[in-house]
């Protein structure tokens, strides 16, 4: 989540789902790794191709990666578009392996 979005709405639910689930599963947390560098409209309402092009060049790697796998926990996933997008840029930035993790899935119907 962009900073700005943060700071409006108070909390980053994704952050605080993977915190707990960090905390139960006893591995290490962060949210050091990667940053939201660019503070896109929310996805909702656009379609696929307009929810990748809206999420594209979005992130950038904040820290040296560990060199062990990596999860993203998103709490909605729609169409893919934030993860891969989130997923291809750690693995541009030399992360080995990336897995996703999602909460809830949503159908563009």
């Amino acid at each position: 989540m962009h900073k700005s979005k943060q700071r409006k709405r108070g909390f980053n639910q994704a952050e605080l789902l993977a915190r707990s689930l960090a905390r139960y599963a006893d591995v290490e947390f962060s949210n050091k790794l990667c940053k939201r560098i660019k503070a896109s409209p929310p996805q909702t309402g656009l379609n696929r191709k307009n929810r990748r092009s809206n999420v594209k060049n979005g992130f950038a790697v904040s820290s040296k990666l560990p060199q062990q796998p990596l999860i993203i926990i998103d709490d909605v996933v729609t169409t893919g578009s934030t993860v891969d997008e989130l997923a291809r840029t750690l693995k541009q930035a030399g992360a080995l392996e990336v897995y996703v993790f999602s909460i809830a899935r949503r159908s563009m119907d």
